[in-house]
């Protein structure tokens, strides 16, 4: 009886899902015929991606039985400073899990990923794909580098110069050093209506606008200085990522809070600072989601009434 409880035990649990993992999978190589390379491949879950191949324990192991005589070079770059997932070799290089592209898809308009953890998102080329963290400034891994897969020169050799990254870019000071959001203040700013900025942070990179007064919402800020305003804003993220809201609005604050995607006052590293364009004066937060990746919003004074108040034109 114990004994088939186990055995069952055992099925489901090997049965689990590979996607939306939290953490990494045991992880083997085995070498793909069709790419001619050796390729990661998680163990321990479920994926429609069957693999019948030997697996081997290590990349290395793969390489010295399968590529005695052969090479693979793999250039890879991860985005707005974000950085590979990896793992060591024996010789102690970074070098980034490479895998079929089968393991990663579009689901509803989401990547999905049966190899990338929740914290990482799946890039698929044509031969192959890797996993990059979904925030920047992670840790000691490269973001980018030249990586060669081979057995030639045996187990003396085959890893020399096959490992060439620069380390990650230094992280800048800024109010994501005390890590992520949670607190907002909003304020007025003449032609573009209330905007927010963090409450929280103690190490801002940004001069801050001098104001008398603050508000929690930005529903309250436009009662108290625009009563008879509205203000429509227009704005646009790249594919794949939407608006970041404060509720059922935007989050929009000053253009001079935002130097670069990931470096921002008010922006978290797994989010993107953007702006429609270099004469904006307003900036907003992007995130990864299958939403609409552009939107316009209007927020109205508690005293507007119609076309016969003042009113500011579109937003962008």
């Amino acid at each position: 009886m114990w004994i088939l409880v186990l055995s069952a035990c055992v099925r489901l649990l090997h049965a689990a899902p590979c996607e939306d993992s939290e953490y990494r999978r045991k992880i083997m190589w085995y070498f793909d015929k069709s790419e001619q390379t050796c390729f990661a491949y998680p163990m321990s879950c479920e994926t429609q991606f069957k693999v019948e191949d030997e697996f081997y324990a290590s990349e290395e192991e793969c390489t010295l039985k399968k590529m005695p005589n052969s090479w693979k070079k793999f250039t890879m770059s991860c985005p707005y400073d974000t950085q590979l997932a990896v793992f060591r070799r024996s010789n102690g290089d970074f070098v980034p899990y490479i895998f079929s592209t089968s393991l990663c898809r579009k689901n509803n308009g989401i990547m999905k990923s049966d190899f990338c953890t929740l914290r990482e998102y799946c890039y698929a080329h044509e031969h192959f794909a890797f996993c990059c963290s979904r925030k920047a400034f992670t840790g000691d891994e490269p973001g980018s580098g030249v990586f060669t897969l081979s057995g030639i020169g045996g187990p003396q050799k085959h890893l020399v110069d096959a490992a060439i990254f620069a380390p990650p870019v230094k992280p800048p000071v800024d109010c994501n050093t005390e890590g992520d959001r949670y607190a907002l203040e909003w304020y007025p700013r003449t032609g573009v209506g209330c905007i927010a900025r963090r409450s929280d942070c103690k190490t801002p990179a940004f001069s801050v606008d001098q104001v008398l007064d603050t508000y929690p919402t930005q529903q309250q800020c436009m009662d108290a200085y625009f009563a008879n305003w509205r203000f429509t804003y227009t704005l646009k993220c790249m594919e794949g990522f939407a608006p970041v809201k404060v509720g059922d609005s935007p989050l929009i604050f000053s253009k001079s809070l935002c130097a670069s995607a990931h470096h921002s006052d008010v922006c978290n590293r797994d989010e993107r600072c953007a702006f429609q364009h270099k004469n904006t004066t307003f900036a907003f937060c992007c995130y990864r989601s299958p939403e609409a990746s552009s939107m316009s919003y209007t927020i109205y004074g508690s005293k507007y009434v119609g076309s016969d108040v003042k009113k500011e034109p579109l937003l962008s």
